[in-house]
């Protein structure tokens, strides 16, 4: 793991070469710093990364990297304000894994879906859950899991104080 490690730091220094020397200094003092995070660090960062863009597919729209890793940027600085981190995390577990269904079935949210939600009844709800199909079933449970999961961790990061 130590070699993977080193070999992306050198590539980061190669790209991070063309803005020049100056910047290039700056990048490898916090490249050093890189290096002293776990390895289990990257893989709980992995895991939000990946349960985020699975929740953005789950609500009916096309996985961006940019929100993705904008969403778990600010999960990092909220991590150290437990509460906070596990209701956002559960939030968006919870909606994207009752919204997949509908989302594959029918596309992303819609007015025709909003109003159509509103006037119905018990017994159409019902027989609604019952026509799901039950490996979208077993993907929606898959993102609560992968949401649990996420809210147990700390993520541990090394910020001097």
């Amino acid at each position: 793991m130590h070699y993977i490690r080193k070999i992306i730091c050198q590539h980061l220094v190669l790209i991070l070469s063309i803005y020049g020397k100056d910047y290039m200094l700056l990048s490898i003092n916090k490249l050093e710093r890189i290096k002293n995070y776990s390895i289990d660090f990257y893989l709980k960062l992995s895991l939000l990364l990946i349960l985020f863009s699975v929740i953005h597919y789950a609500l009916g729209y096309v996985p961006r990297i940019q929100y993705t890793i904008g969403i778990v940027s600010l999960l990092l600085i909220l991590n150290s304000y437990r509460a906070i981190y596990f209701i956002f995390i559960l939030m968006f577990s919870l909606a994207g894994a009752v919204y997949f269904p509908v989302s594959f079935l029918y596309g992303s949210p819609s007015l025709t879906i909003t109003t159509s939600l509103s006037y119905t009844n018990l017994n159409e709800t019902i027989d609604f859950i019952f026509s799901i199909p039950n490996y979208l079933l077993l993907i929606s449970s898959l993102i609560l899991v992968i949401g649990y999961i996420c809210t147990i961790f700390k993520l541990k990061t090394n910020r001097k104080k």
